[in-house]
């Protein structure tokens, strides 16, 4: 397995990401302690449903479902939030990682909203 980038390359892609987001949640805000305490995953949505993780790591292939199963499992009991796992490889290729059925729900709300 590859090593952490330990040049800060994983702040910038939560940075990146998180601005992303901020375009329809001006609110979103990097978690603090980011999985340590308090708000899990690394990007907290307040008005968007998604638990966001972000992985960036110095090799091609940066996928492990252990980091979905931890993202799905760090969401309170009883909350409709979405776990979502971003990665980073070493060519800067980034990568959005859920299951189907989440997928497919994020996909027929958006047909919903643009159709209102």
């Amino acid at each position: 397995m590859g090593l952490i980038m330990r040049d800060k390359k994983w702040q910038k892609l939560e940075d990146a990401i998180l601005q992303d987001v901020r375009e329809i949640d001006k609110y979103a805000q990097n978690s603090p302690g980011s999985g340590n305490q308090g708000i899990k995953g690394d990007i907290y949505t307040t008005n968007l449903g998604l638990n966001i993780e972000c992985k960036c790591y110095q090799k091609k292939n940066v996928w492990e479902v252990e980091w979905l199963n931890k993202c799905e499992e760090e969401i309170p009991l009883h909350s409709d939030r979405t776990a979502i796992v971003v990665t980073e490889n070493n060519e800067g290729k980034r990568h959005v990682h859920l299951t189907w059925d989440d997928f497919w729900s994020l996909y027929k709300r958006s047909l919903n909203n643009e159709n209102l």
